[in-house]
Formats: structure tokens, sequence, C-alpha cells
């Protein structure tokens, strides 16, 4: 008589044996390697003021992934306290997800207004300022957008 408990370590034993054993077996194409870990960042505009066109990129070029994260890392956090009279916000935002080799970060991206980049809970950053400026002109470039663009601000 099997017991269950010895029926399912048998099981699970048997399962780890052809999933690990065909990760190495050699195919037509040789044998199988694990592949290089993705860079990937997947922008999306939203916009809650103004009807406009939906627009999402995904983009997996490191270098270009690489380069609009680390403008990212170089904006300055809010300064602590902070009062502030913003620009018009024509409610346009974008929310960047990246793929750092397996590490996700999220980060939403005030496209006017005081242009806050807000990461996770816990970190604010003030893109309005110089140290925001490569940050935009990067995302504006994968974009394809202007700063009037990125903005949306209507036309004067």
């Amino acid at each position: 008589m099997i017991h269950a408990r010895n029926f399912r370590s048998a099981a699970a034993a048997l399962c780890a044996a052809v999933l690990l054993g065909g990760c190495a077996a050699p195919s037509a194409f040789g044998t199988a390697k694990a592949s290089a870990p993705a860079y990937a960042v997947t922008i999306t505009r939203e916009s809650s003021l103004r009807h406009l066109p939906f627009l999402s990129r995904t983009v997996r070029e490191k270098a270009t992934v690489l380069a609009l994260y680390r403008d990212m890392e170089d904006v300055k956090p809010v300064p602590k306290p902070f009062i502030y009279m913003c620009p018009a916000d024509f409610g346009v935002s974008y929310r960047l997800t990246f793929d750092l080799g397996g590490k996700v970060l999220h980060a939403m991206a005030d496209g006017s207004g005081c242009r806050f980049i807000q990461i996770g809970k816990n970190i604010r950053l003030w893109s309005a300022g110089p140290s925001g400026a490569a940050f935009w002109a990067e995302l504006g470039k994968i974009l394809s957008l202007s700063g009037q663009q990125l903005e949306a601000a209507p036309r004067r």
C-alpha cells in the first residue's frame, strides 16, 4: 500500500527530475542555455483632463532603457518642507514600468504642473527643475514628442 505522503514525495521528485533534466538536454540547436537578463521599459500616457490619443511604447534596447533610468535617478527628491505653487497641470502623466534584468520598478511621472515623479509609495522626485531636464528630453526622444506635446499643453 502506498501512503499519500510517500506518493506526493515521489511525484515531486519525478517532476523535478523531468523539469531539471530537460533544461540541459541537447537539442537540434545545441545545449539549452539560460537567456540573458531582459531590459525593457514600457511607457503609457494617461490623461485625466484632456482627451489624448492612446500612447504606449515598449523599448527593449538596453542602452536606451538604462539612459532613461539613470536620468530618472539624477532627478532631485522633493525638498522638505515643501511649500510650492505649481504651474498649470494639464492632467497628463506617464506610467513607466522598468524591467532592469529581472528587477521591476514602477514610476508615475506628471507631464505638467510640478512634474513630480512618484516611485513606489515612498520616493517622490521633483523633475520640474534643471535636474529633470535630461529625463524629460530622453522621454520625449523615446516617444517622439516635443516638450509641449509631453505636457499636453493646449495650443495657443
